[in-house]
Formats: C-alpha cells, sequence, structure tokens
C-alpha cells in the first residue's frame, strides 16, 4: 500500500504530550524540539523515528505539563507542617486564656515560627517520564502512519486513473501506426520512382538505402513494447510493495525515454498529439511520485 510522505500525529500520557509532524524530502530527516534539560535523550528519540520511517522531514515537538517544566524542577518545593501549625495554636490559645486576653492569631504570628515551613527537594521520576515520552511518541507515530496511509491511498487512485489514459493513448497511437507507416511507405516509394524516371543515376542505389533506414527507424514496436512493459512494472509497484517512491520515480524515466524515441521516429499529428499527451500524464505521475515514501 502506498504512503503519503505528509502527515501528522499526535500522542498523549499523562504529563506529556508529543507531536510529530512529516513533510516531503529524498531521505529521512529528524528534527527533535524538546525541553533542554532532556537533551539527552534527543537521540534515542531520533532512533526510534527512523526505525519507523525511512524518508522525509520529521518534525518532533515534546511538550511537557508545567509541573514538570525546568524552571519547577529547579526549584524547592516548600512544605506546611501541619501537626506543627496544630500544636502552635493550641499552645497560643492556652497562652492567651492564662493572660486573660482575647487576641486573634494571626498570619504573621505562624509564618514567623521555627519548624512551620519545610523546604523539600523535589523529586522527577526521570524514568518514568521518558518512558511516558516514548509512549506518547509512539502513539503520534502510530497516527501518522494511518494518515500518511489514507493520503496514500487517495495517490494510487491518482496513480491508476492516469495509468489507465496512457494505456488508452496507446491503444489510438496502434490505430494510427499501420495507416502512418503505409502512408510515409508510399510517399517515399513515389519519390523514389519519379526521381528514376526523371534521371537515373549512379547513386540511386545508395539513396534507396538511405531512405530504406529511414523507414526502418519508424518502426517503434521495440519502444512500445518496452514502454508497456515499463507501465505495468508501474502498476504492480504501486499496488502491491511499501516505500516505493525510488523505484517507481526510476520506472517513470525509463517510459520518458520509450515515449521521447517514439515522438522523434514519428512524425504523424495524430499520432504526436498521443505523445503529448502520454508525455503530460508522465510528469504529473513524476510529480505525484515526490509525495510518496
Amino acid at each position: 500500500m502506498l504512503r503519503s510522505m505528509t502527515g501528522f500525529g499526535q500522542g498523549k500520557i499523562e504529563n506529556c504530550k508529543v507531536e510529530v509532524r512529516a513533510l516531503n524530502r529524498r531521505f529521512c530527516e529528524v528534527n527533535v524540539k524538546l525541553p533542554s534539560f532532556l537533551f539527552f535523550f534527543e537521540e534515542e528519540i531520533k532512533k526510534i523515528v527512523k526505525r519507523k520511517i525511512k524518508r522525509g522531514r520529521i518534525d518532533v515537538l515534546v511538550n511537557l505539563s508545567e509541573e514538570i517544566s525546568a524552571d519547577s524542577i529547579n526549584c524547592n518545593e516548600i512544605e506546611i507542617d501541619k501537626d506543627m501549625v496544630l500544636n502552635y495554636k493550641k499552645a497560643g490559645e492556652k497562652l492567651a486564656g492564662m493572660l486573660k486576653k482575647n487576641d486573634e492569631l494571626k498570619l504573621d504570628f505562624f509564618m514567623s515560627l521555627p519548624g512551620i515551613l519545610k523546604i523539600k527537594k523535589k523529586k522527577i521520576n526521570t524514568k518514568k517520564l521518558l518512558n511516558n515520552i516514548k509512549i506518547a511518541l509512539y502513539q503520534s507515530l502510530k497516527k501518522l502512519e494511518q494518515m500518511r496511509k489514507k493520503e496514500g491511498k487517495v495517490i494510487s487512485n491518482d496513480f491508476d486513473k492516469r495509468t489507465k489514459k496512457i494505456n488508452s493513448c496507446f491503444s489510438k497511437i496502434k490505430l494510427q501506426l499501420p495507416k502512418a507507416l503505409k502512408k510515409y511507405e508510399n510517399k517515399l516509394l513515389m519519390s523514389k520512382l519519379y526521381d528514376f524516371l526523371k534521371k537515373p543515376q549512379k547513386n540511386d542505389e545508395k539513396k534507396f538505402q538511405i531512405n530504406s533506414i529511414i523507414a526502418e527507424r519508424m518502426e517503434i514496436t521495440e519502444e512500445i513494447v518496452r514502454f508497456k512493459s515499463h507501465l505495468g512494472n508501474f502498476r504492480k509497484t504501486f499496488k502491491g510493495e511499501n516505500e516505493v517512491g525510488k523505484k517507481l520515480d526510476f520506472i517513470i524515466q525509463e517510459m520518458n525515454r520509450e515515449i521521447n524515441t517514439i515522438g522523434a521516429k514519428i512524425n504523424n499529428y495524430k499520432i504526436s498529439h498521443e505523445v503529448i499527451k502520454i508525455k503530460n500524464e508522465l510528469e504529473k505521475l513524476k510529480e505525484q511520485v515526490q509525495n510518496i515514501v
């Protein structure tokens, strides 16, 4: 099944989200954007992507939730000792009762007391975080693959339509070819007969040989056979294989070579018209081939 080279996929789990975008490129090029404190994980991400994708520019964007950003990781957490606060409150109320005062205990009073606030070193489970990134990455790559296959099906349908048009053009060429050759042969013989009757020359045999060679060169059966073989190979390839972009591009080059030879050999308006139509279809096929893996 054909796969488009472009697409998008997104994966998400807990505190991380990974987006993958694919664009056209002849070879595989992977660009990763992730938080700076995870730079060491960039090569691992590239390896995962390259195992799944062989062609195209792949942009990977890793987003983490705010609580595990670089700034938050570098900051310590501050905790409140609830038991200590309650003990201070009881002691304060007891003291107020002893002094027979009804003063309310204010926030400033508690904030200034020792042991109320505790500084705790923030701990991040790096192993779990990296595992989550991998899971989200695999999810995004799977969705990307689904989109590429969907677009590849559209391209495959287009290939099918254009190759059928080319076949139709060749059917018309085959109908016109005997008439074109007969017309040329008659013209050649009449010209030769006229020259012979008008003024026989010693080099008539040589001229006849030259004209015979020209007539032989108008024979395009071999080119048609080769072209049809390439066309059949093209259809078989895009219908049954994966990652065929480079192979299809080569086949199109071969078809262009044959159709150019046919166009150069045949001097007939109707056949030339069909040759031009075939060339146009081949050019459109070539453009589309650049969009597949």
